[in-house]
């Protein structure tokens, strides 16, 4: 059985449907203020998720979260490296991040799809 988190995977991998280029990314300056102890309701079409981040402090290189999609959970994090990149604990891979104007938008590549996330 796959992991909510690794049925996110699969979904940020899937055809493109909007891009994130024109959007303005996090970095790990700006990820703890629009992450750290915030839920948020995501939606990626198909799929329906939540994300509840964990509250810590600003100095934090690791931002841990629960992912739930359903009656399914699974704890992962984002790392923020000293590049100023986000990776997805759980496989090291690079996440595009943006937040604007509330919202919080997760892809896999910067011109892939997005999932749009909104504060719960």
């Amino acid at each position: 059985m796959k992991t909510p988190a690794i049925l996110l995977t699969f979904a940020l991998s899937a055809t493109p449907q909007f891009a994130l280029a024109e959007a303005t990314l996090l970095d790990a300056g700006t990820a703890h203020a629009a992450l750290s102890g915030i839920h948020y309701t995501c939606d990626l079409g198909e799929m329906k998720f939540d994300m509840l981040f964990n509250e810590v402090e600003e100095i934090s290189k690791v931002l841990p979260y629960e992912f739930r999609a359903g009656e399914r959970a699974s704890d992962d994090a984002y790392t923020l490296t000293d590049a100023g990149e986000i990776h997805l604990q759980s496989t090291n891979e690079i996440r595009f991040l943006t937040f604007d104007k509330g919202t919080l938008g997760i892809a896999k590549t910067q011109d892939g799809r997005a999932a749009t996330c909104v504060p719960k």
